[in-house]
């Protein structure tokens, strides 16, 4: 195995987004069920132990990985604002406008650490010579720069009680695919990274 600190922080990426897709499913069914109080608490704290397990296996991954690839480092200071972002939602509740503004912050960052992850498991295959790799990095950044434009939307439009089903669903399934697109890339460096 060439690079051996990339491979396992690769793996602790790949089962960090299991995690936290797991988070996303129960986001959006406390949504739906959002007329059970005892439910949406479950739900919630439930999803929020999936977010923060996957957040720091995440984590983990990018250190990691680093080792192998400095792309990854990079990853790491747009995860840490991503975070930052999605925590200071909570402060600001009734503020449409703040939520607004971090809600497109999170995304963006998110989407940026990813992007930068996907650029050091393309720079890890050309040094291995895995072409196909390389080109299906170039496909998964179209895919996913489509699902962030489309983030961005869900993220600006205003949230109601009639609305937040549909914009929890809508999200949903950007992770859905996102999480489907990645799981498939990283799957891919896994194996390249294995021969």
């Amino acid at each position: 195995m060439t690079f051996p600190h990339a491979y396992q922080g690769i793996r602790n990426i790949r089962t960090s987004l299991i995690l936290t897709l797991f988070a996303s499913f129960l986001a959006a069914a406390s949504c739906i069920t959002r007329r059970n109080p005892v439910a949406v608490t479950v739900l919630t704290v439930a999803g929020l132990a999936f977010l923060l397990a996957g957040m720091i296996l995440y984590i983990i991954g990018i250190v990691r990985a680093e080792a192998d690839e400095r792309s990854f480092s990079k990853a790491l200071i747009f995860v840490v604002f991503s975070f930052l972002c999605s925590l200071f939602q909570v402060f600001f509740p009734n503020s449409v406008i703040a939520k607004i503004i971090l809600s497109i912050g999170e995304i963006s960052f998110s989407f940026g650490a990813t992007i930068l992850i996907i650029l050091g498991i393309r720079s890890l295959a050309e040094q291995c010579k895995s072409f196909y790799c390389v080109n299906r990095g170039n496909t998964v950044m179209r895919i996913l720069i489509a699902i962030f434009i489309l983030s961005i939307v869900l993220g600006v439009i205003p949230q109601s009680y009639q609305t937040m089903p549909f914009i929890a669903v809508g999200a949903l399934v950007l992770s859905i695919v996102r999480y489907a697109v990645s799981m498939s890339f990283l799957r891919d460096a896994l194996e390249m990274l294995e021969s």
